[in-house]
């Protein structure tokens, strides 16, 4: 292990969460069982997101930094390379508020644009049973487990350990994008495939211009919560977050509706990205780590470290990860065809 690079190394962290990720995947879907889906959606979101997400990579991130340094001073250093020591200007807290609420729309946007290209392609969609909300606890808690939780972890796991592996070597750019796929890749889901990477590279955007984790994780959260409560309208159209469904009735109510909803979720996508250069603007300068270096004739101005291009013992896990995940990706989709 002494041959691998800080990049390396924290690749292979992000590797093996995600191996656990993908046994309990299985072990889940797998192993017969007469619990409800309540129960399981309890039980596979506490251990993924705790586990596979929270205590995993955690260690691992930490086993990396071993060296001389203390376990306290290896933590503050952790804190701050993933962007918890980042401090926002009043201003940027004040647009996170509309861009998270305009990010929404986006990945609706997004999932219908994903739906209508899966639909062309002959998938055939399964029928996925929901949660059932028996009381506002069941809301509460589903909030806790799909909104708190990966708000909380799946940002740690990759806007945290991904993008700070990914910045190891490389350009700016790169690691955003990388970091994206990652995050598209870890939810093994063609259907989700195309909005939750467009989501990635936006939170890992924000991370990196920012300095901070606390954007994508309001933006994360927001948007898992407003998923929810849609649910749980639904359910309950008479309820306090009726309105949310007679909304949605009002928008498919027909074809004229449906193409004019089209149009308000694109004039929001414009909206959200005018919010967003705004907020980009307002963020503190990069300074670079070194000075802009000269490698074998070549300037390397766009990255965090200006340490060279990554070799392939940088890449490897990064390498066995995406075909892993992409496996499962697209084995999602061959099951819709076949279906």
């Amino acid at each position: 292990m002494k041959y691998l690079t800080e990049r390396s190394k924290l690749l292979a962290v992000y590797f093996l969460s995600m191996i656990g990720l993908s046994l309990l995947n299985i072990f889940i879907n797998v192993i017969p069982t007469t619990a409800s889906n309540n129960d399981l959606d309890l039980t596979y979101s506490l251990l993924s997101q705790i586990l596979c997400m929270g205590a995993i990579p955690l260690v691992g991130a930490l086993w990396a930094r071993k060296g001389s340094s203390s376990i306290a001073e290896n933590v503050n250093s952790l804190l701050v390379d993933y962007g918890y020591a980042g401090k926002l200007d009043p201003v940027c807290i004040l647009l996170l508020i509309p861009m998270a609420i305009s990010f929404f729309g986006v990945t609706r946007l997004l999932s219908s644009v994903g739906v209508l290209i899966l639909t062309l392609a002959q998938y055939s969609f399964p029928m996925s049973a929901s949660t059932i909300y028996t009381s506002p606890w069941d809301l509460v808690a589903q909030l806790l487990l799909t909104a708190m939780l990966p708000a909380i972890f799946e940002e740690f796991t990759h806007r945290g350990l991904a993008l700070d592996a990914l910045k190891r070597r490389g350009s700016e750019a790169s690691a955003i994008v990388l970091s994206g796929l990652l995050f598209a890749l870890m939810h093994t889901n063609i259907l989700q495939f195309l909005y939750a990477f467009a989501g990635g590279c936006i939170f890992g955007l924000l991370a990196v211009k920012s300095r901070s984790i606390y954007p994508s994780m309001i933006l994360h959260f927001t948007n898992n919560a407003i998923a929810t409560l849609n649910e749980y309208a639904d359910q309950y159209p008479d309820g306090a977050f009726g309105f949310l469904a007679k909304m949605n009735d009002f928008w498919y109510s027909s074809t004229i509706m449906s193409l004019l909803f089209g149009l308000v979720l694109a004039a929001n996508a414009v909206l959200f990205v005018f919010l967003t250069i705004a907020f980009v603007k307002r963020c503190p300068k990069k300074e670079l780590v070194k000075p802009v270096t000269l490698i074998k004739g070549k300037l390397y101005v766009d990255s965090f470290r200006p340490d060279g291009k990554p070799k392939l013992i940088d890449n490897a896990f990064l390498y066995a990860t995406v075909i892993m995940t992409t496996a499962m990706t697209a084995s999602t989709y061959v099951w819709g065809l076949l279906r």
